[in-house]
């Protein structure tokens, strides 16, 4: 029967644009306009998505593998996973899920009954995890063989505090062939002792942070030891005399009496499970681990409250317990640097052009300015700022960063993991319980009350704009993310007392009604427009609006239901804006009055320039969509995006300057990753599509010598080495023309199957490659078909491009600009402006 239900769902149900999709640990699927169901090998997760997807409220994507009890499903209750979904009140549709896949797989392999009780034998949410590795390919016989195993593999419930109480950190993923190339017990801790801060972190001086500390002890695998984890830890902090931290260690004080806390705090313990690598994975062999641990919050409700470092210099902090009978340390060696003695700037204007690398810059150039005989006539603004740097982009754990942690590095000066929203992360399963850190934003809060901006083309709760204002490890929380920018991580999870906030940004403009219109997708389906209405906000929902804003009042403009519309489409192809049903409203008509970022950000200056008195703010404005674009590799909607950020750098520039704010402005330009994009020739498209086979549709792209000049930067009946200039529709600093027969020729340094004509997409945004008769990816057949198949280079799960490793371009200007030259680590980003505004405190 299940075998049945899955066959007639796969085939009668669309299951490539889901309304909602999982979220996924990397970027690619950001936006709501690709938020395709990616990687699902599974027909049983198939259905169970599908049904979530029917019910009223949104309920975890990944069902079909919680097994909790029917008579005590809360949320609370349910196994963590990283990739959870907003939640509602989905009782009643984990219960159907449950009967339908769980128990209807048991009955169809006759599993037996003591399985499938909860109470008694292995507990289901036990059984189900264990299943998983057999349950992906739905082979009965080896499920059978696993049930077996069971109770010989050492899992029994008493080894554990919680018997398994959620899948591994690492889930088996769907496709066999699919997966990180290395697993870690807990990112940043090596040793069976963890200390977040972790070793090697720096701190502005006064910056609040959690202390979180836990002890590990391993029920089987590499590690194993006797399960039991050590309750009786010490952790103290000690000063390091001398300069650059090598020289003597002073005396370790008490964490109760060092910060001025209670030593005392509740000791939590809590059971986790991973994979130690793919060998293990693919074995279905877990690892599990019991954990011991203690917070120390910013807020502990004690006489001093404060957690934070306020000393400048080296710092040695020891977590000391006992393993296997031997006493062990975990060191982490943490530095307070010397905080600036007096303010450069008055106010700091941070642009982020996610995903944007040097190529890119040099490719948007290339479209947008005319070059006669080697030379440009005209620059981009990029090419005129006063410094130029480089930073580097790698999280704690891997060298390829997604959005988040790489926005929490920029942001707090500190590295974290893939996902993670201003906070380390922790093994427990709570997301809003990480360690915290604190914000630029929150510090400019804190320290000066100045106003604080966030601009951004993609959904507002989005990784980039969202970790400025709130904390949890799983960015997908975009509901949970927009109620803590409103008010404050205390009123979010009171139990984790933050002292700082945002207190509700004086601007917020980008996408993302979804969490903010009443339904699923908000926060307890609260009517979020209203809320912000009663915190005093003026709301707006398109660009004519947005010129009415009064600067004295706050202002929330949210435009469109996802995503914002590119600029290629909302200047060049309008009539792809027809259609879409996006309108922020929720009325369903069409969002095609929608602001560019130049729009926002200027109307965002002038309210942050009123509010301030003169006395100075902050704004992050992002332009999401260069990343966005690039991972769905419609590069000519990539560099548009680029365009329209280099072009609101020069407006803003320009508009500092007329009311006198330029020389008081740190104007910063960075990325927070790359993409493996890079241009390598020319195409002559009209011979492309006039070939008949792939290796004669090749012919047409030329390299070196033979890749020619530039087609963007003419007339349409002109040839590329007219040397006349000329403008478009869209004035200069744009291209020309978007559909030239002489063309750049560009790829991708990783991408899944597709095919390529080096013409832009004219219906819209780029679906590179689809659903195969295999469960993986393949070239989109109804996208360019006049070019050629090119064959990937990621697993058949990845629909989409993915982050680069590269180096990004950090441009300034204004007061401090200078100390942005050099190269350096993207947590430095955050202590440069931190010294321009002053925001570090000594004692």
């Amino acid at each position: 029967m299940l075998m049945l239900m899955c066959h007639i769902l796969s085939e009668k149900l669309d299951f490539e644009k889901a309304s909602h999709g999982p979220p996924r640990t990397d970027d690619s699927l950001s936006g709501r306009e690709s938020q395709a169901i990616p990687r699902f090998g599974s027909k049983v997760t198939q259905i169970a998505h599908e049904l979530g997807r029917l019910f009223p409220r949104r309920v975890p994507w990944n069902a079909s593998l919680i097994i909790a009890s029917q008579s005590q499903q809360t949320w609370d209750d349910l196994p963590y996973y990283e990739g959870y979904a907003n939640p509602g009140s989905g009782v009643a549709a984990l219960a159907a899920i449950e009967a339908l896949i769980f128990g209807t797989f048991c009955t169809l392999i006759n599993v037996p009954s003591s399985f499938q009780v909860h109470g008694e034998g292995i507990e289901r949410r036990t059984l189900f995890v264990h299943l998983l590795p057999s349950l992906h390919f739905l082979r009965p016989s080896s499920v059978a063989s696993k049930l077996t195993q069971l109770t010989q593999d050492g899992y029994h419930q008493s080894q554990l505090q919680t018997p398994l109480p959620h899948p591994p950190r690492h889930l088996p993923h769907p496709h066999p062939l699919v997966s990180a190339q290395t697993f870690q017990r807990l990112g940043a801790c090596p040793t069976l002792g963890c200390i977040f801060p972790p070793d090697q972190t720096d701190f502005l001086a006064g910056q609040l942070f959690d202390l979180r500390l836990e002890v590990h002890a391993p029920v089987n695998g590499t590690e194993a030891g006797t399960g039991a984890p050590d309750e009786g830890f010490s952790f103290c902090v000690a000063r390091v005399q001398g300069g650059g931290g090598k020289g003597e260690v002073g005396e370790c004080v008490d964490v109760g009496k060092y910060f001025k806390v209670k030593s005392e705090v509740g000791l939590e313990k809590w059971s986790f499970t991973y994979y130690e690598d793919l060998f293990a994975r693919d074995e279905g062999r877990l690892t599990g681990v019991n954990v011991a641990a203690k917070a120390y919050r910013a807020v502990c409700l004690f006489p001093l409250p404060f957690l934070s470092l306020n000393d400048p210099g080296h710092y040695q902090a020891k977590l000391s317990y006992t393993s296997g009978g031997v006493k062990q340390n975990t060191v982490a060696n943490w530095i307070v640097r010397e905080p600036a003695k007096k303010r450069k700037a008055k106010n700091v204007l941070f642009f982020i052009g996610d995903g944007m690398t040097q190529p890119m810059i040099t490719a948007s150039r290339l479209i947008a300015h005319k070059s006669i005989n080697g030379k440009y006539q005209t620059l981009m603004q990029l090419d005129q700022m006063e410094a130029l740097g480089l930073q580097m982009t790698h999280s704690i754990d891997s060298f390829i960063t997604d959005s988040a942690n790489s926005a929490t590095a920029l942001y707090t000066g500190k590295k974290s993991g893939v996902n993670a929203l201003g906070v380390w992360v922790d093994s427990s399963k709570d997301v809003f319980d990480d360690p915290k850190v604190e914000t630029v934003a929150e510090l400019f809060r804190r320290r000066s009350g100045g106003p604080v901006g966030i601009v951004s083309t993609a959904y507002i709760a989005d990784a980039t704009p969202g970790a400025l204002c709130s904390h949890t490890r799983d960015r997908s929380q975009s509901a949970s993310v927009v109620f803590e920018t409103l008010y404050n991580a205390t009123s979010l999870t009171p139990k984790y007392d933050w002292p700082t906030s945002c207190r509700g940004p004086d601007v917020l403009f980008g996408g993302g009604a979804e969490q903010f219109i009443a339904g699923a997708g908000s926060y307890n389906g609260t009517d979020f427009y209203k809320a912000f209405e009663k915190e005093g906000y003026q709301v707006v929902y398109d660009n004519t609006q947005l010129k009415t804003v009064d600067g004295k009042k706050k202002a929330l403009g949210i435009f469109s239901v996802g995503n914002m519309a590119k600029w290629v489409d909302r200047n060049v192809l309008t009539e792809n804006l027809k259609g879409q049903k996006n309108s922020p409203t929720g009325d369903g008509s069409d969002a095609v009055d929608q602001p560019g970022l130049k729009d926002m950000t200027l109307k965002a200056i002038d309210v942050l320039q009123k509010r301030s008195a003169g006395n100075g703010w902050f704004m992050m404005s992002e332009a999401a969509s260069i990343d966005k674009m690039m991972h769905a590799m419609d590069y000519d909607r990539a560099l548009g995006e680029l365009l329209e950020l280099d072009d609101t750098v020069r407006a803003s520039i320009e508009h500092l300057e007329k009311i006198g704010e330029l020389d008081n402005t740190l104007i910063v330009v960075t990325a927070d990753h790359g993409h493996g994009f890079d241009v390598f020739g020319g195409a002559d498209t009209k011979y492309l599509a006039a070939q008949t086979t792939d290796r004669k549709k090749r012919g047409a792209v030329g390299t070196y010598r033979n890749s020619g000049l530039s087609g963007y930067t003419v007339a349409p009946d002109s040839l590329p080495n007219n040397q006349s200039v000329v403008y478009g529709a869209q004035g200069p600093n744009f291209p020309v023309q978007w559909s030239p027969r002489y063309a750049y020729a560009a790829g991708f340094g990783a991408s899944p199957d597709h095919r390529e004509s080096y013409t832009i997409n004219e219906k819209g945004p780029r679906t590179p490659a689809t659903k195969g008769d295999d469960g993986g990816y393949v070239a989109n057949p109804a996208e360019h078909t006049h070019g050629f198949s090119v064959s990937g280079t990621l697993p058949i799960d990845e629909s989409q491009g993915v982050h680069s490793l590269q180096d990004v371009p950090v441009y300034a200007k204004g007061p401090g600009a200078e100390t942005f030259r050099g190269v350096y680590n993207s947590v430095d980003i955050f202590f440069k402006i931190a010294d321009a505004l002053a925001l570090g405190k000594a004692n």
